[in-house]
């Protein structure tokens, strides 16, 4: 994909919302900060292995990436994300079971599958107790590439829908690809309906 095609994607804040449970598909829609929608994704449910094509309106006519797990085993917990028009990878994700207990903690990994950074959980309740339905407190997720900030994930209580608030604002650099930033909160999002 051009850098072209990406100049819908200059905005510093976002706004991802995702449906409750949907029994054969999974939808999820991305609004700029002028409320606009900017991106659109919907993956098949009871797949072997996820598979999350995201494209520019709900027409989908036009593909910006691909989230997709990197072997079935891996369900959840290692993504990789890719161009979707060039098939080049822009990176990648990967859960850190031993210290994710507590808190979610996830690698990023560059197109070489080299670590360059990782999301990492605020303080809250317990994984564990989360599954169990028990937890109701929104979550927050900070980003960092190279031990530098770059962007916050929010959670906003709804009742009947997942809302995060995506604000890369303190990337001055710009060294996250928003394509990047976003397939985390469409994977992170996905926990909180649990479907991971």
């Amino acid at each position: 994909m051009s850098a072209d095609s990406l100049s819908h994607l200059t905005d510093e804040r976002y706004l991802l919302q995702r449906g409750g449970w949907e029994l054969f598909r999974q939808t999820c829609r991305i609004y700029d900060s002028k409320g606009a929608l900017v991106l659109y994704s919907k993956q098949r449910a009871f797949r072997p292995r996820a598979v999350i094509p995201v494209y520019t309106d709900e027409g989908m006519t036009t593909g910006v990436m691909l989230i997709k797990s990197f072997h079935a085993v891996d369900r959840g917990f290692a993504y990789d994300v890719s161009d979707s028009t060039t098939g080049r990878s822009l990176g990648g994700l990967r859960r850190r079971l031993l210290r994710s207990f507590a808190t979610q903690c996830w690698s990023v990994l560059d197109s070489n599958g080299e670590e360059c950074g990782e999301i990492r959980e605020t303080l809250r309740s317990p994984t564990v107790l989360r599954s169990l339905f028990i937890d109701f407190a929104p979550r927050q997720f900070i980003g960092s590439i190279g031990g530098e900030p770059v962007f916050t994930l929010t959670q906003h209580f709804s009742p009947f829908t997942t809302r995060y608030g995506i604000d890369f604002s303190m990337d001055h650099s710009g060294r996250l690809d928003r394509r990047m930033g976003i397939a985390v909160a469409i994977v992170l999002s996905k926990s909180s309906v649990h479907h991971l």
